[in-house]
């Protein structure tokens, strides 16, 4: 009898050598890490920020985990750990993000951080923990997203909780069949609506660190009981049936159209020699990860060529459509959308870092938004045409954003070139992250972290 693909992930998480993980993958772990501790330094400056520390301050405990950013001394509870560094990681936006709708840093680095800070694990055993989540996370969800956010669940909790149970579990030196029983269940502890964002409430905000906090909680209960099911994933009423309605993998949304059918068989196939990793992106403007795309084209084109917002006569975006019809095509947004906003924002105040540091901006000029489902997600096309009739026109290969740890670091720079205290957070993280395989512990990372000048809360 085959194993079943929760069987073949934990097999392959647990048996993960970071020696034999390409110099490309484990770069980008290293780059999630700094990239997820920058969100979360920039998530405790804010005043949400500072709510979510104080209320974990109430569960301190001798020998605990550190939160990220904090002073050494003080620790946690593993689980209260994992939420609250979820929490600041999340709250700006500018975590990564796998096929637009995934984001695997505030789910699987609060999870593995927490646990290798209490279990004294090395550099390399947190960074092939970190890539042995991502690979779960993201391989799970490959061609299930757009359906699973069809039927109202949000992808990124719903699909990160299996992640962060394979970091956690890994770094808790779980064999095989343990570090199963924790995948197994992480599946029925997977939990996320899409509701909020339509009706522009906070939950989402928090999805991400319950999946952190579940996925913990799963690694610590392996022992609890004797096995998972084997067919969690893939049984009649097991997780991929709960999320999708179907455990065959039938499709009701893919980002290039409608229906089909998910080969399921991919999952695992090729598990140690193709790494979903590699397209993880990387978010360094306070937007969704569209926005984002939107915000590094437009940058380049007003750099290129400086276009006065009065100058403006019509834009024109073109996008996919899962970015156009945010949350999904089954339930879009109407009206004006984030596109519409952001869109007009950076021109009407000149670029990306302008608009936000200074709030929503109005363009007189119409822009409109065409829905693609030829054109891959992040990889959007604008044409603007000026008053005297000069069309401009840039896009993105979808690719700009999917960068490493020397890209990501030069997309936080561009990104922060208005707040000197980040900047220096990024120049103290880079030399410690990149040699972080060579730690013995992974104090250099939390040191480089806790050290430098506070950012202010606003």
């Amino acid at each position: 009898m085959e194993p079943s693909i929760s069987r073949e992930l934990a097999e392959f998480a647990a048996g993960l050598d970071l020696a034999d993980v390409p110099e490309q993958i484990v770069d980008k772990a290293k780059a999630s890490l700094l990239h997820n501790a920058v969100a979360a330094a920039q998530g405790r400056a804010t005043a949400a920020g500072e709510r979510a520390v104080a209320a974990a301050s109430e569960d301190v405990v001798l020998g605990g985990t550190r939160l990220l950013g904090g002073k050494h001394g003080r620790g946690h509870d593993r689980r209260t750990a994992a939420f609250t560094n979820a929490v600041l990681m999340n709250l700006t936006n500018q975590c990564d993000s796998y096929r637009l709708l995934l984001h695997p840093g505030p789910c699987v680095l609060p999870a593995a951080l927490a646990v290798a800070d209490t279990a004294g694990a090395s550099g390399s055993e947190l960074l092939a923990a970190v890539v042995a989540g991502y690979e779960v996370q993201c391989r799970v969800g490959r061609e299930l997203i757009g359906t699973a956010h069809a039927h109202g669940f949000r992808s990124s909790p719903v699909f990160g909780v299996l992640g962060a149970a394979v970091a956690a579990g890994r770094l808790l030196r779980l064999g095989p069949d343990k570090l199963h029983t924790a995948l197994a269940l992480s599946a029925t502890w997977a939990s996320g609506t899409l509701e909020p964002a339509l009706a522009g409430s906070g939950e989402l905000k928090l999805h991400e660190p319950i999946a952190a906090q579940n996925g913990v909680t799963a690694a610590l209960s392996a022992a609890v009981i004797d096995r998972g099911a084997d067919t969690a994933l893939e049984g009649p009423l097991g997780f991929l049936n709960a999320v999708t309605g179907s455990p065959e993998g039938r499709l009701t949304y893919r980002f290039d159209g409608e229906g089909g059918r998910a080969d399921l068989a991919a999952v695992t196939a090729g598990l140690g020699r193709h790494w979903e990793t590699a397209q993880v992106a990387y978010k360094p403007y306070a937007l969704p990860g569209y926005g984002n795309a939107l915000a590094v084209l437009l940058d380049r084109m007003l750099a290129r060529r400086p276009v006065a917002p009065g100058d403006v006569a019509a834009v024109d975006v073109e996008l996919n459509w899962f970015e156009a019809l945010y949350p999904t095509p089954a339930r879009p947004r109407t009206g004006r959308t984030l596109v519409h906003a952001i869109v007009e924002g950076v021109l009407a105040h000149g670029g990306p870092v302008e608009y936000l540091s200074a709030g929503s901006g109005s363009l007189a000029a119409p822009v409109a938004v065409t829905p693609s489902q030829t054109r891959p997600y992040y990889a959007p096309r604008i044409t603007i045409t000026t008053t005297d009739g000069t069309v401009i026109a840039d896009e993105l290969s979808g690719d700009e954003l999917k960068t490493g740890l020397a890209g990501d670091a030069a997309l936080l720079r561009a990104a922060l070139r208005d707040s000197p205290a980040l900047l220096d957070l990024v120049d103290r993280l880079v030399p410690v992250v990149r040699e972080l395989d060579q730690a013995p512990s992974i104090e250099p990372f939390l040191g480089a972290c806790a050290a430098g000048t506070p950012i202010t809360v606003r």
